[in-house]
């Protein structure tokens, strides 16, 4: 079986010096925008996030909220700047007083579709590797993990089917 990943949106690693935690508290804001491995100020700080797709920035808009590591803490946005955004903590789970934010934890914007594609560059690589290397042959079926809407479920029919040609089952 593949169980390809499919986007993960997740924040950078941080800084060094944070020693992979930042200790937050409600009220507690961010800037956040997008930098990829290649750019200068990629790492997270205390009071910038940076994320790891551009379309997470870009589809927030004031009073939105963006969930951290599976909802354990929510902040709103309350700013929209043209290369970043200000959120605040408003939300801590399970009633906790503080959430230790770590890197590379997931993030969603709630209720806003990213327009992501459901088959990533790495996915496209782990589907040539089981094509060309391992051969489909030892393979039983393919999964993804992420899907928006039946779109995206046709996309990842075609890409495996027309492009890999894999006939096994999905």
């Amino acid at each position: 079986m593949i169980d390809l990943q499919g986007p993960k949106p997740r924040i950078n690693e941080l800084i060094p010096e944070l020693h992979d935690k930042i200790v937050v508290t409600v009220g507690k804001k961010f800037h956040i925008s997008f930098a990829s491995e290649k750019d200068e100020n990629y790492l997270c700080t205390e009071d910038h996030l940076t994320v790891c797709f551009p379309e997470i920035v870009n589809v927030m808009e004031v009073g939105d909220f963006a969930v951290f590591d599976d909802g354990k803490m929510t902040a709103t946005v309350r700013e929209v700047h043209d290369t970043y955004k200000v959120i605040e903590c408003t939300e801590i789970g399970g009633g906790k007083e503080s959430y230790t934010l770590k890197g590379k934890k997931g993030i969603c914007v709630r209720n806003k579709p990213l327009g992501i594609d459901c088959i990533t560059e790495h996915d496209h690589k782990s589907l040539h590797f089981a094509r060309d290397i391992v051969g489909f042959d030892f393979v039983d079926n393919i999964m993804v993990s992420y899907f928006l809407n039946p779109k995206h479920i046709a996309d990842f029919v075609h890409i495996v089917r027309d492009e890999y040609g894999y006939i096994g089952n999905l």
